[in-house]
C-alpha cells in the first residue's frame, strides 16, 4: 500500500500532479488546497497518498497534509460520495469551513459545492457529524457551541443580498462563546465591505 511519496514535480495542473520518485512518475489527483501548497514543476514535494482501488481502475490521491487526507478518507466513507466528489468538496471549502458546516448542519453551504445536491448534503452532515473534530471556536463552557446564533447571523446576511458562500466566509472566525448575533453581523459586514 502506498501511503506517502517524496519526489520531484514532473507535471502539475489544477487537479493532478505527476511526482517523479526513483525514476517512476506517479500521477496523483489533488485538491485545490494541495495544488496551492505545491511549488512549481521541478521542485521537491512530499505528499500523503491514498490508493483507491475499484474493480476496473487504480487511482492515487495526494494530499499536502495528513489532516486533509484524513478528511478525504472520512468523506469517501459516506455513501454516494466517491473520491472525485470528495476532492471537489476539499477544493471548494477549507477544512475549517467544511467542519463548521458539518457541525452546524449548514446544508446550504454544502449544497453550494459543485456536484452536491440536497440529499447528498443531508447524508454527508448526518454521517460525518460524529466523525469530525470540533474546532476550538465552537467550544463553549458546556461543550459544543450549539446555539443557532451563527445560523441567525448567516440568514440575516443572506436576507441582505449576500450569497450563502459569501455569508459563510464573512462569518468565518466570528463564532465565539461571547459573540452575539449582532456582533457577528457587524464584523461580517465590515469584512464584506473591505472585499
Amino acid at each position: 500500500m502506498i501511503s506517502y511519496l517524496e519526489g520531484i514535480i514532473k507535471e502539475k495542473s489544477l487537479d493532478r500532479v505527476v511526482l517523479l520518485t526513483g525514476g517512476v512518475g506517479y500521477e496523483l489527483f489533488i485538491s485545490g488546497a494541495t495544488h496551492g501548497d505545491l511549488k512549481d514543476v521541478g521542485a521537491q514535494a512530499s505528499l500523503f497518498v491514498h490508493l483507491h482501488i475499484r474493480e476496473d481502475i487504480m487511482q492515487l490521491f495526494g494530499f499536502s497534509s495528513r489532516v486533509e487526507k484524513e478528511m478525504f478518507m472520512k468523506l469517501i466513507s459516506v455513501s454516494k460520495v466517491g473520491p472525485k466528489l470528495a476532492l471537489s468538496i476539499l477544493s471548494s471549502l477549507s477544512l475549517a469551513d467544511l467542519t463548521g458546516a458539518i457541525i452546524l448542519g449548514d446544508i446550504d453551504l454544502i449544497v453550494s459545492i459543485p456536484g452536491i445536491g440536497k440529499k447528498v448534503a443531508e447524508r454527508l452532515i448526518l454521517e460525518m457529524k460524529e466523525r469530525v473534530e470540533v474546532p476550538a471556536s465552537f467550544i463553549g463552557e458546556s461543550g459544543i457551541y450549539e446555539d443557532s446564533d451563527y445560523l441567525k447571523a448567516k440568514e440575516a446576511l443572506v436576507n441582505l443580498g449576500y450569497s450563502q458562500t459569501e455569508a459563510s466566509i464573512a462569518l468565518k472566525n466570528e463564532v465565539r462563546k461571547d459573540a452575539s448575533v449582532e456582533d457577528m453581523i457587524k464584523a461580517a459586514l465590515k469584512r464584506l465591505a473591505k472585499s
